[in-house]
């Protein structure tokens, strides 16, 4: 867990990555006796989610844990508001507007059951999942479920969005992980 002391740093770090690139074009350097506790320096997997008004404006993340905390969260900030080939790169008088979620994701973990048994063992509200199959890859953080809350839904959109059939999660060959987040925003 993250106490709120090191939420709020992680935060304003994130939002000052947006505001440095404009005035710089680099990304920030922090140090690591800059940071309020150790642990922002330990490897972790993390998303950035930038909205504006409500509405999705950037949402880049890493499901595996190489890089520290911190810098992950830094690396991710400046996808998320410049990167996301979904949206057009932030403008700097946008980011007065924008608010910003960070989740730390935890180690996916597989699912074992039997594709029959999937919908059951599914936690809504609590699964992040990741689909894979061949050189497909997708993931859906649990934050989704507020939009798909039909589990069968939720597996369909997520296979169509790594570029497979709608139905392909079914198929035994297809690789399904899930992972829990611990998320904080401003």
């Amino acid at each position: 867990m993250i106490d709120k002391k090191s939420q709020k740093f992680l935060l304003a770090l994130s939002r000052q990555t947006l505001v440095d690139y404009f005035v710089t074009g680099k990304k920030i350097k922090i140090v690591d006796n800059e940071l309020p506790e150790r642990k922002l320096s330990d490897k972790a997997a993390t998303f950035v989610t930038l909205t504006k008004a409500g509405e999705l404006r950037g949402c880049v993340g890493s499901l595996k844990a190489k890089k520290a905390l911190y810098e992950d969260i830094i690396n991710n900030t400046l996808l998320a508001g410049f990167g996301d080939a979904r949206f057009t790169p932030l403008k700097e008088e946008e980011i007065p507007e924008v608010k910003i979620e960070i989740s730390i994701l935890s180690e996916p973990r597989p699912y074992t059951c039997a594709r029959q048994e999937l919908l059951e063992n599914i936690k809504a509200n609590d699964h992040g999942v990741i689909i894979q199959k061949d050189f497909n890859q997708a993931t859906y953080l649990p934050q989704v479920w507020q939009e798909l809350p039909d589990k069968e839904r939720f597996l369909e959109t997520l296979c169509q969005k790594a570029g497979l059939e709608k139905n392909s999660w079914l198929d035994e060959s297809t690789e399904l992980f899930y992972y829990t987040v611990e998320k904080f925003s401003e």
